[in-house]
């Protein structure tokens, strides 16, 4: 899940010369690495609002990568989840079918400050698995009982919660012109 951020400027370079033609490039980098950066703070601001609780790993599942800044000679900036998250943040921005083992936690479970099943839990000795369902075994011999940890269902239907393109392309639009204009000042400041 990815989308790239890439500007022409074929046009702006028939009406520039010398030293602004030279800084074209840095201001367009600049500019496209903060616009990114705009965006993927909005995306964020989506998931506090639209999830719930979400956990400081699925907060930090975009790709910081230096490889996917934009450069001087490489204008383009990448925004990108990372796989693992991909995987379940799919459903969130798009839809769709999963069909992944997910525990659903049992009615009398304890839960995190996050809603989730802690992963012990689900691994904790005398926890087994009959079909979907996990079970522990508590207590010995004819005092003992089984709990019900939780089950894994057969498939989840997702509707998008999180409108990642349109989240993504209306802070671009609102964010790249200003940015850039901020860009190729401070380029122009600091030109040698």
């Amino acid at each position: 899940m990815k989308i790239s951020i890439t500007h022409e400027f074929k046009e702006a370079e028939k009406w520039l010369d010398g030293i602004r033609l030279k800084q074209l490039p840095y201001a367009t980098m600049l500019a496209l690495n903060e616009t990114k950066d705009r965006c993927k703070d909005a995306v964020m601001t989506q998931m506090l609002r639209k999830l719930d609780r979400p956990t400081p790993f699925t907060m930090n599942a975009f790709d910081n990568r230096a490889a996917l800044r934009a450069t001087k000679r490489k204008l383009t900036s990448i925004l990108q989840v990372k796989p693992i998250q991909a995987k379940y943040l799919y459903g969130q921005f798009y839809g769709g079918t999963e069909t992944d083992k997910h525990i659903v936690p049992g009615k009398d479970m304890k839960l995190n400050q996050y809603g989730n099943l802690s992963r012990r839990a689900s691994k904790a000795k005398r926890t087994f698995t009959i079909g979907n369902v996990v079970l522990k075994r508590k207590g010995k011999g004819k005092n003992s009982s089984l709990t019900v940890v939780g089950l894994f269902p057969r498939a989840r239907t997702y509707r998008p919660r999180i409108d990642f393109e349109r989240t993504v392309e209306t802070t671009f639009d609102r964010w790249f012109g200003r940015n850039w204009e901020k860009m190729f000042d401070r380029a122009m400041a600091t030109a040698r």
